[in-house]
């Protein structure tokens, strides 16, 4: 394993953070200065930063988060609360698997694993991300989305030049704001896709919660909590990643 990516799976550093490190001197591997990026790291070697030892890296894990509203999905929040102000210390260097905005709460999933984040955001995986949303519209409140909104949202819907998958969309009664709650299922996560599908159709978004990810529910864990995703369910969820090469022994792409 490349020495980038040691220090990335023991969640000292990005990528990019630990080919930085390399430059600066600040590694050694036996007692040796790396000197290069591509430098291995081989399974009885010592690694140190600074002179301090690094523990080996983790096997791949899943932690479930109920991001609470208010709260962003950044290191940086700007005065504003972000996941990591929640999160313990050791939990500091996790990546989270897609994003929920500001306004937004619900299932986040949160891994020590780059290859693994990357497969679970990626569309061609098809893993269904599940959503309770409530709408207004115009007028009086309605109490269910007409079937032309319902029809558009099921085919797929193009927003300023963005097209937007067809969602599974199954109505939910009414919420006690006197708006539609629907139970909408997608399979991409492109940036506020549901705010603006649903604003588009004339039904803008109340509020918008993310029930589930692929297997995992977010059931009863309570709003700033979070929980390891068990290895049967994790077994589940990854059943079908695999690291390819590029993956292994390099970089990949942003």
């Amino acid at each position: 394993m490349r020495i980038a990516k040691y220090l990335s799976r023991a969640g000292l550093a990005s990528r990019r953070e630990a080919e930085s490190w390399v430059t600066q001197s600040r590694i050694t591997i036996n007692g040796t200065v790396v000197s290069h990026p591509s430098t291995r790291v081989h399974e009885h070697d010592e690694v140190c930063v600074d002179g301090q030892p690094v523990k080996p890296p983790q096997d791949i894990t899943l932690w479930a988060f109920h991001k609470p509203l208010d709260v962003v999905v950044s290191r940086a929040g700007h005065g504003t609360t972000t996941i990591y102000d929640l999160l313990p210390e050791t939990l500091a260097r996790i990546h989270p698997v897609g994003r929920l905005d500001q306004n937004s709460e619900g299932l986040l999933l949160l891994t020590n694993h780059g290859g693994v984040k990357r497969y679970l955001e990626h569309p061609a995986t098809g893993i269904e991300r599940r959503y309770t949303v409530v709408v207004t519209g115009p007028g009086p409140a309605p109490r269910r989305l007409p079937p032309r909104a319902l029809a558009q949202l099921r085919a797929g819907i193009t927003v300023d030049g963005v097209a937007y998958r067809p969602m599974k969309v199954t109505l939910g009664g009414t919420a006690p704001s006197g708006g539609p709650r629907l139970h909408l299922t997608l399979t991409e996560g492109k940036n506020r896709e549901i705010r603006r599908a649903m604003a588009a159709v004339g039904f803008p978004v109340q509020s918008l919660q993310r029930t589930g990810y692929g297997c995992v529910r977010l059931g009863r864990l309570p709003a700033g909590q979070y929980a390891p995703v068990s290895g049967a369910m994790q077994a589940r969820l990854l059943a079908g990643y695999a690291p390819t090469g590029a993956e292994s022994d390099t970089r990949s792409a942003p």
